[in-house]
């Protein structure tokens, strides 16, 4: 049979067990079993004893003897009557030394280890002089066991508090509550000790296991209640905000994919990372509206991954509750919400002006957070803050984060000012807004699947939408206002900026200011007349002579004279009327009558003709307050307002002044003109510069802005662009009223550049890290891939993209074509072949769409390119085509497209380009057939002319050479459809007479239903239509003729033009075709004779 187990045995092993279970930390289980005897722990005291005198902060060690001495009396009576394992006399000497080493760091906490065992020492009995006793009592063995699990958990109370990392941040506020919990052990030890010295039975070790367990219980739990109640009351007083709802809200909006390119970035990644200590604090700055809330919330995902994160999402909305002791008050209580010990330091903590005192909540923050170990802190929203707080608020951040070595602090703002002065020295930024492309290219992906899910739209319009979305998100980046004045600290608190526009803090502040009862008070009048003169004077200056030299204009733009230019022309007439409205019926002054009799000598137009041309043109009505007093000032400040007006709403430009200069009374165009052309040749227009430009020089005297747009009555032809293509992307498609959907953006009035391809309004994109060798390394996602590859088009950066296309299969086809479209816009010829040549892309753009987009833009190297491509494909292969084929039907349309682009431009360059291509391919036709007669006469063609006697004088010479030969009865059908078209159009007499000259028929027409020319001319009523009616009935016209409209016989005479011919010619149509009629009459027979 087997021995039967000792049960004092067993209960010696059961300690140890619960013990080691309850330590749970094998590594310092280890490290006490090193220790098994009283010498170590000797050699231990000693040591610190010399160590501590060498630096003279001797400590009272003798009075741990005691408490050691029993504990040797004590291992040789276990050892006497149990078998004593050495794990067991391990345990006795192991910890103490320990403790003994820990506690030495802290002159504190070694008194206080040494204390401890001087009390347990003192409740401790002579176990050596008991000895005899435990042969006599066999339940008083019991009460060694007893001894040794109080010894034990002495032991693990302090060896759990000081083996914290981080305990001696804690010692103050943590220890006396540990402290507290070693006396109920020592209550314990104590009544042990009194057990020992009466008859002891085996029922009072039972109660006495009992009393043990529940004290100790009792003591947590009591403990634990008390501090909860006291945290709750200080959090109840303070009511802190949580920001939980705000991240929740967050990722309810948030779409898979944003913020992809946050996760991937170095610096962050740095910031993550514990181990670098080059990047403890982070700054995500941007512009509003650039998803800097959002990538807070990425960000805070991301930390809350790895270690305790605490956050804060401030709003403008709640700015006026929101001070720097709220957010540090709630980062307080985030942190302490569920850690036992922090609420311990907070309870413990002096918390009288916790409520009231931002030193103090800063000082309590960095005690927790010194305690607290690693700890991401993230406060977004910093800009949205009153300006007094925020600086207060992240001076302490700033303070925090050299103190609190394991915290990592990231900020989310605005480049404010104020805001940039603290962070820029001490925190590296990430700039949102030039990196958030590939998020905003995963929102739209997300929104188009959801809306072609909702909407059932065909193949070809999805297409259609997905071709227009494709560009968007590399354009999506909103405007920076660049200012080097802070213009709130030059005024004073009278101003402020709202939505980036300046304006005064209240409404009263202009009146106060104005009101003459207030000494030295602003008289508007005279402030308005002042400005006025100055702006008049200005344009009188030597460098606004028209004629002034090319070397001196140049000298005068690097030395900054032009700054005043275009604030100048736009506004002084507008300030002259302002000040006449305000003088009321008081004569204005002499000094403004001397100012524009300057003005009128010196930058008015000699012998200025062209005031009859805008008489339909209003003008302002205050200046007629100087026409009794000096009419001659009047008239020419009336032409200059009428002119003003007409710029304002046609399309006067000046890189065309030849068509409008005559209409302007001043020659102050002629500079802008100059300045216009100046200024695009002296700025860079790629994104890499020239060596040696001005374009540094240009920006600090005109500032960010110098490509203006060249139409005058357009609000940027006085702002301006960053960059070249931004500017020749809005001249694209001027006046097109595709607006911006926010309503603070600036283009929520002047528009977007087109349906398909918005205003590239925003700055250009300057990608960190897209260079041509970090593409090839590149290896994006869908989202980061689509925008990246419109940025590399725009700067024409084609080795970049010629290294991308593998991915560009990813792309849809839609994407594909945009690109393309883009190159032949923007790009370079390379730059277009190697995406239509690469084997990422299965899709081509058609050839005229490419041909147009670069027309569109004067992009004549890639018109080159493409007429030369199209020339080498169909060289001598036209003539084989069959009419009906897809080929020839493509060939004949997207040839009349160029040619319709090319005359629609203006451009005499681009037309010189098309027009032997055109010629070229004509004759390969056969010159006056129908082939080459339909490709000159389409419908678009003659459309594109519209009316101006440049373009008309373009397609007239095209004409001479395609319509000079003998032409087919088919070809004269041809010619008479062109003669309806430009009756129907342009009410042309040149083209008309020009048609009439190679065999069109004055009456010719499709058919009996359709209209014949003059027919149609009759249907509009205008000036060119009147005046080509009468050119048309002088050549013959049937005045007679008609249609059957709707089982209605309609003749001409009843069209409204015909009705309201004598609006235009002075005579009514019956008149009109009498005249006419007498006049062919006397011409025949004249020609009889």
């Amino acid at each position: 049979m087997a021995a039967a187990l000792d049960p004092i045995q067993t209960a010696f092993a059961s300690a140890v067990v619960n013990f080691r279970l309850k330590l749970n930390d094998e590594k310092l289980y280890n490290k006490i079993l090193e220790t098994r005897s009283l010498d170590s722990v000797y050699a231990t005291t000693d040591a610190l004893q010399a160590e501590q005198g060498k630096e003279g902060r001797l400590r009272h060690l003798s009075k741990a003897q005691p408490y050691l001495e029993r504990l040797r009396s004590y291992t040789s009576v276990i050892d006497t009557f149990v078998q004593v394992q050495p794990d067991i006399l391990a345990l006795i000497w192991g910890p103490i030394k320990l403790l003994l080493q820990w506690a030495s760091t802290l002159s504190q906490s070694l008194d206080a280890i040494i204390d401890m065992t001087a009390e347990i020492g003192e409740l401790l009995p002579e176990f050596k002089e008991m000895a005899i006793m435990f042969h006599q009592n066999q339940p008083l063995k019991h009460v060694l066991v007893l001894f040794f699990q109080d010894i034990l958990d002495i032991y693990l109370i302090a060896l759990k508090f000081f083996s914290m990392s981080r305990w001696r941040y804690f010692f103050e506020s943590v220890w006396p509550k540990q402290r507290d919990k070693i006396k109920v052990v020592a209550d314990h030890v104590e009544r042990h000790t009194a057990l020992m010295r009466t008859e002891v039975r085996l029922e009072n070790i039972r109660l006495e296991y009992d009393i043990r367990q529940r004290t100790l219980e009792h003591f947590e739990k009591t403990h634990r209640s008390n501090r909860q109640q006291d945290y709750n009351v200080i959090k109840t007083d303070i009511l802190p905000k949580f920001y939980d709802d705000k991240l929740n809200w967050i990722h309810g909006r948030v779409c898979e994919g944003t913020g992809y390119w946050l996760l991937q970035d170095d610096m962050f990644n740095k910031w993550l990372d514990f181990t670098n200590t080059s990047t403890k604090m982070l700054w995500l700055q941007g512009i509003p509206g650039a998803g800097k809330t959002f990538l807070a919330g990425i960000a805070i995902d991301k930390a809350m991954t790895l270690h305790r994160t605490v956050f804060a999402f401030l709003s403008h909305a709640y700015a006026g509750n929101t001070t720097a002791l709220s957010v540090l008050h709630s980062l307080i209580f985030q942190l302490t919400a569920k850690d036992d010990d922090l609420q311990e330091v907070l309870c413990q903590s002096s918390c009288g002006n916790l409520k009231n005192n931002l030193g103090v909540a800063a000082g309590l923050l960095q005690t927790i957070l010194s305690c607290a170990g690693r700890i991401y802190l993230i406060v977004d929203g910093l800009d949205e803050m009153e300006e007094i707080e925020r600086r207060r608020l992240l001076s302490q951040i700033a303070d925090i984060s050299k103190a609190c070595q394991e915290t990592r602090i990231l900020i989310s703002s605005r480049a404010e000012d104020d805001i940039a002065r603290i962070l820029n020295p001490v925190s590296p930024a990430i700039r949102v807004d030039g990196r958030n492309a590939g998020s905003i290219q995963a929102y739209i992906n997300n929104w188009a699947r959801e809306w072609f899910l909702v909407c059932d739209f065909l193949p070809r319009d999805k297409a259609e939408i997905l071709g227009l979305l494709a560009p968007l998100s590399s354009k999506t980046k909103a405007c920076r206002v660049s200012s080097s004045l802070n213009l709130v600290r030059l005024c004073g608190p009278i101003v402020e900026i709202v939505d980036n526009y300046v304006q005064f803090v209240h409404f009263t502040v202009q009146e106060y200011i104005n009101s003459p009862n207030i000494e030295g008070f602003i008289d508007i009048a005279e402030a308005t007349l002042s400005l006025s003169t100055c702006c008049i004077y200005y344009l009188c200056q030597s460098h606004h002579c028209p004629w002034i030299e090319d070397e001196e204009l140049q000298e005068c733009i690097m030395a900054g004279d032009y700054r005043l230019h275009y604030y100048a022309v736009s506004t002084w007439l507008e300030l002259v009327d302002r000040y006449l409205g305000l003088k009321g019926s008081n004569s204005p002054s002499e000094d403004l009558i001397c100012a524009l009799d300057k003005l009128h000598a010196e930058r008015g137009k000699w012998g200025f003709e062209g005031g009859t041309e805008l008489e339909g043109q209003q003008f302002p009505k205050n200046l007629q307050k100087l026409e009794s007093r000096r009419p001659d000032l009047f008239r020419f400040l009336r032409d200059v307002g009428r002119f003003k007006q007409r710029s304002s709403t046609s399309r006067y430009r000046l890189d065309e002044v030849s068509r409008w200069t005559a209409h302007d009374p001043l020659i102050t165009s002629d500079i802008s003109k100059l300045l216009y052309e100046k200024f695009d040749q002296f700025v860079c227009k790629a994104e890499s510069h020239r060596e040696e430009c001005y374009c540094d020089t240009l920006q600090r005297h005109y500032g960010q802005l110098l490509f203006k747009c060249s139409f005058m009555g357009c609000p940027l032809h006085r702002r301006g662009f960053s960059t070249w293509t931004s500017r020749q992307s809005h001249i694209k498609h001027h006046g097109q009223a595709w607006k911006c959907d926010v309503g603070s953006c600036q283009y929520a009035e002047i528009g977007f550049l087109s349906k398909r391809m918005r205003d590239e309004h925003l700055e250009f994109h300057e990608a960190e890290g897209r260079s041509t060798t970090n593409a090839a390394r590149f290896n994006p996602n869908i989202e980061e891939l689509q925008p990246l590859l419109f940025d590399l088009v725009r700067s024409d950066d084609f080795e970049a993209v010629r290294k991308l296309l593998p991915l560009c299969l990813k792309l849809n086809t839609n994407v594909q074509e945009e690109l393309q479209i883009l190159a032949s816009y923007s790009g370079s010829a390379a730059m277009l072949e190697t995406l239509l040549g690469g084997e990422g892309f299965l899709c081509r753009v058609s050839w005229a769409d490419l041909t147009s987009a670069s027309i569109e833009t004067r992009n004549m190297e890639v018109l080159k390119w493409l007429i030369a491509q199209e020339a080498a494909r169909y060289d001598g292969d036209s003539k084989r085509l069959r009419p009906t084929s897809r080929r020839y039907l493509h060939l004949f349309e997207h040839n009349a497209k160029l040619l319709s682009d090319a005359i629609a431009s203006g451009s005499t360059e681009v037309l010189e380009e098309v027009e032997p291509y055109i010629i070229q391919f004509c004759k390969a036709q056969g010159v006056g057939t129908v082939r080459a007669v339909s490709t000159v006469l389409r419908y678009n063609v003659i459309k594109a002319t519209a009316r101006c006697s440049n373009r008309e004088e373009l397609l007239l010479k095209l004409w001479r050479t395609v319509l000079s030969g003998d032409v087919s009865s088919y070809t004269i059908i041809y010619l008479g459809d062109a003669l309806c078209c430009v009756a129907q159009t342009t009410f042309s007499v040149h083209l008309a007479e020009a048609l009439l000259h190679y065999g069109a028929k004055v009456n010719g027409r499709r058919s009996g239903a359709a209209r014949t020319p003059l027919h149609r001319a009759a249907q509009q009523s205008s000036a060119e239509a009147a005046e080509l009616i009468k050119f048309l009935l002088y050549q013959g016209a049937d005045a007679d003729t008609k249609i059957n409209h709707r089982g209605q016989i309609r003749f001409a005479k009843d069209e409204k033009g015909a009705i309201e011919l004598s609006k235009w010619l002075g005579m009514s149509w019956d008149e009109l075709v009498q005249k006419a009629t007498l006049a062919r009459a006397s011409s025949a027979a004249i020609t009889s004779m």
